[in-house]
C-alpha cells in the first residue's frame, strides 16, 4: 500500500509541477499580451493624432482654396465690368460720331483781304 501512497504523492507533486509550470507560462503569456495591447493602444493614439491634423490641415486647405477663389471670382468680376463699361463708351462714342458724320457739312468762309481801289485825286 505504501507504493500506491508513495506514487500518489508523487503524481501529485508532478501534477503540481506541471500546474506552476502553466500558470507560469500563463503569465508570461498574459503579460506578452497586455504588452502588444499597450502597444496597440499607443499606435492607435497616434493614429488618430494624425487623422486630426490631417483633418486640421484639409480644413484649413479648403478655407485658402475658397478664399482665393473668392478674390478671383472677384478679379474676373471687376475685368468683366470694366469691359462692359469699355464697350459702352465705345458705342457711345460710335453713335455721337456716326450723328456728326451724318450732319450735312457747312462751307464757310470768311474773306481774309480786301482789295481796295486807288483813290483818284482832283487836282
Amino acid at each position: 500500500m505504501k507504493y500506491f501512497t508513495n506514487a500518489g504523492k508523487n503524481c501529485f507533486s508532478v501534477a503540481m509541477k506541471k500546474v506552476e509550470c502553466s500558470e507560469q507560462k500563463f503569465s508570461e503569456f498574459r503579460t506578452h499580451l497586455e504588452e502588444q495591447q499597450a502597444q496597440i493602444s499607443r499606435q492607435i493614439a497616434e493614429a488618430k493624432e494624425k487623422i486630426d491634423e490631417i483633418k486640421q490641415q484639409r480644413k484649413s486647405e479648403r478655407k485658402k482654396f475658397r478664399e482665393k477663389e473668392k478674390l478671383m471670382k472677384n478679379e474676373i468680376e471687376f475685368h468683366i465690368d470694366t469691359a462692359r463699361s469699355t464697350e459702352n463708351k465705345v458705342e457711345k462714342f460710335e453713335s455721337e460720331l456716326k450723328k456728326y458724320k451724318s450732319v450735312p457739312k457747312s462751307e464757310a468762309s470768311a474773306q481774309t483781304s480786301f482789295i481796295v481801289a486807288p483813290i483818284e485825286e482832283n487836282g
